[in-house]
């Protein structure tokens, strides 16, 4: 992959660790965080030539697959969800030599501690403009708030400042804010708490919930890039056709909820939900 990714990376070692244990023969050549486009397709021609298979990682890499099939397969990782990426038709049945796993959870789940916590509530999302998973988080929000009862708007930025400002503008016209599954804003979560004051903020990522977002529902990715490493193994050793290794998604999201969050904000969450949360004081 290219540019900086805390996901791919932690995407990456959950596969390395899972393929030892598969095969501790196995060779595998790390290309990591390269600086440029440029860089990660010469690394992708390298490989057309050299390997056996090759990670792709990131929405940008599920996307450059789409456009630029590869003759070897590929395996796809700290992606959104490539049918809504336009990258794939059908995540059940890849059709363009690539397959592997997905950050996606459904977006009735995600928001549904949104709804517990503020019913009929306004809710604002806050995405970075250019990034592949903007316009796939926005469509998810929007095709799902409705049936939750939730009233929901979004917006694309250039920049986490202009996310930061219009986060304080909106603050009293809105009853939460949601950050998107981009770098740009997670990595400010403290200046949008900030500029949020009191209304809630929620994430698609635990990193903005440790940092003081009330919660998210959050994928593994350290299972993801085992699950990853055993759809990588079924090709290349087991010698399944990618059409018939579908993309995999973590079955099981677990719910993150900051205890020193709602405590600060007076917010109460059933005990049904509090007790199958993972807690981070």
């Amino acid at each position: 992959w290219y540019d900086k990714s805390g996901m791919a990376q932690r995407v990456f070692d959950g596969f390395k660790e899972r393929i030892q244990e598969l095969d501790p023969n196995a060779k595998i050549e790390e290309r990591l965080a390269l600086e440029n486009e440029d860089a990660f397709k010469a690394a992708i021609a390298d490989y057309e030539a050299s390997k056996d298979a090759m990670l792709v990682l990131r929405s940008h890499g599920a996307k450059h697959l789409a456009k630029n099939p590869t003759a070897k397969p590929a395996f796809i990782g700290a992606s959104n969800n490539p049918e809504e990426l336009g990258a794939l038709e059908d995540m059940s049945k890849p059709d363009k030599n690539f397959t592997g796993v997905t950050y996606y959870v459904p977006y009735d789940v995600r928001l549904s501690i949104v709804a517990e916590v503020v019913p009929g509530g306004k809710v604002h999302l806050l995405t970075q403009e250019g990034h592949p998973s903007s316009p796939v988080d926005i469509a998810g929000v929007n095709d799902k708030c409705p049936s939750l009862g939730l009233i929901c708007t979004s917006s694309q930025y250039p920049t986490f400042a202009e996310a930061v400002a219009d986060a304080k503008m909106k603050a009293s016209d809105v009853d939460a804010f949601i950050i998107g599954s981009q770098a740009e804003l997670m990595d400010h979560t403290a200046e949008i708490l900030e500029a949020a004051g009191d209304t809630p903020l929620f994430a698609f990522s635990k990193g903005p919930v440790e940092r003081g977002a009330v919660a998210g529902y959050v994928p593994s990715d350290h299972k993801l890039g085992r699950m990853l490493a055993d759809s990588l193994y079924d090709v290349v050793v087991n010698g399944k056709a990618v059409a018939d290794v579908p993309v995999k998604t973590d079955p099981e999201p677990i719910l993150y909820i900051n205890a020193g969050t709602i405590a600060d904000l007076g917010i109460e969450i059933p005990l049904d939900i509090m007790n199958t949360a993972e807690i981070i004081e």
